[in-house]
This record gives C-alpha cells, structure tokens and sequence, in this order.
C-alpha cells in the first residue's frame, strides 16, 4: 500500500501548492491514501471546514492534527476525516485514533501524537499513549499504521520512532515547517522522517512573513513592545513537502521516499 502524507499546510499558499501538487504526485505514484496536516491552513492558526474542504477537493482523504487547538474549531471538524493528538490532557472533540477506509477499501489505522519540548499543550507521556494504542488494536484487516508525532525537537522524534520500530508501518513527525534529511527505513522495518516539512510559501520564515516573524522572535526575547501581527506570506513560488511511503504490513515498509515541488 502506498501512502501520501503532506507536511503542515499554512494558509491560502499551502492550500494552493497542495492542490497544483497533487494531480502530478497521484499519476507518478498512485497513492492508494492521501494524507495532511492541515493545522495551519485556516490564516496560520487551526483549519476550519472551509479549509478542510478546499484540501479534499484537491484530493486530500484524511488529516491529522497538531498543537493549534481551538475547542469550537474542533467541534466543528467532527464529521471529517480527522485525527487531533490522542495525548491531550483535559477534555478536546474528537479522537487521537482512527481507522481510515481507502477507496480500495483497505484499512489503514491513523493516530495522532504531540510532544513535549517547547510545545505549549498539556498531554501526557507519548511512548506510554502510543504503547497504550497499540496494544488495543486487534483488527487483523488493518493494513497499516501509520503516525503523524507533532512535536519541536528531532530526539522526541527519533526516539519514538525508535521505541515504535517494527510496530507500526510509518511513524512521520510535523510541527516545525522545515524538512529533515534523516528518511530511511528503521531496523525493524518501520519508515520513518522526523519532520516533512509544510506547503506554503518558499521564501518566508516556516510560511509567514519575516517582517512579522522578527517582531515575534523580539518580543519574546523582550527586546520588543508593542503589536506583533503574525501575517503569513502569500507570495510565489510555493513549496509543498511530502513523504511517499510504501508499507508491507501494520509494522513494516518497504520504502520512504521525500518529495516536493516548487511552484
């Protein structure tokens, strides 16, 4: 089975590069499930059904989520194809786990996880949350599993991965925009990238605009007072960031593979 997973999509821009990127992608490696991070697709911060729309029209069939929360947002995704982080502490809409039905009709179970490190969310331990997860998973028609870690640092990411290897088929990571060079099968057969990177706007800082971004980054380091609109970047030429991964079985790959265009 071969899955597509598209990194965080930020703004109108992301919205834009997934849907010019997705009809050459599907006739050069005809996915049999497409996937994204759509947590900033709505203006920057968190999607909305508009969005969610606009990215399945493009051909985007499940999503995943991050740390961009908003509790009426959530609410209002409910009836999409979405899986928001299963570690959340407190109570949040919607659910960590899902199982996704490809037009084949083959399962695929999707889980969502967010980590700790300069994350500003409270959830609980992921090892024990992803162990948790698994071990409640009997279905023997689940094709593949495959996980969408949300966090900042590449060590949360690697060491997951790594707990993880040859239990799940793909575990990706999300969250900082900017894609690693680290993609590779692990040991035990799962694949694995810590981060795939965003579609969105090429020349900014992780898809807004730098002006603003210098002011953010200044006023948390107190060197600035004052208003600090975080406006995205819209400008061409676009980048959308992607894996392409080639599973065997619930635990194991074939391959991974890194894409992207510029447009």
């Amino acid at each position: 089975m071969k899955i597509l997973f598209i990194g965080d999509v930020v703004g109108k821009a992301g919205r834009l590069a997934v849907a010019e990127a997705l009809p050459k992608w599907k006739k050069e490696h005809s996915p049999d499930l497409i996937i994204a991070n759509p947590e900033n697709s709505a203006h920057g911060h968190g999607a909305t059904p508009a969005t969610l729309d606009e990215l399945m029209k493009a051909g985007v069939e499940a999503f995943t989520y991050g740390d961009h929360l908003e509790d009426h947002q959530l609410e209002k995704l409910a009836d999409y194809p979405l899986v928001r982080p299963a570690n959340l502490k407190g109570k949040y809409p919607g659910a960590g786990v899902r199982v996704v039905e490809t037009a084949l009709h083959k399962k695929v179970l999707l889980i969502s996880l967010l980590g700790f490190a300069f994350v500003k969310r409270d959830a609980t331990d992921y090892f024990d949350a992803a162990d948790a997860i698994l071990k409640q998973q009997d279905d023997p028609a689940l094709e593949a599993i495959f996980i969408d870690f949300h966090a900042e640092t590449t060590t949360e990411k690697a060491a997951l991965a790594h707990h993880l290897d040859g239990q799940v088929s793909a575990l990706v990571g999300t969250h900082t925009h900017v894609p690693t060079a680290d993609t590779r099968i692990l040991p035990n057969g799962t694949a694995f990238q810590s981060d795939v990177g965003m579609s969105g706007t090429e020349e900014s800082v992780i898809g807004f605009h730098p002006p603003s971004s210098k002011k953010w980054l200044k006023n948390e380091m107190g060197t600035f007072k004052g208003d600090v609109p975080f406006d995205l970047s819209e400008a061409r030429p676009y980048i959308c960031d992607a894996v392409v991964i080639d599973t065997i079985d619930r635990h194991k790959s074939h391959s991974i593979e890194r894409i992207t265009t510029r447009q």
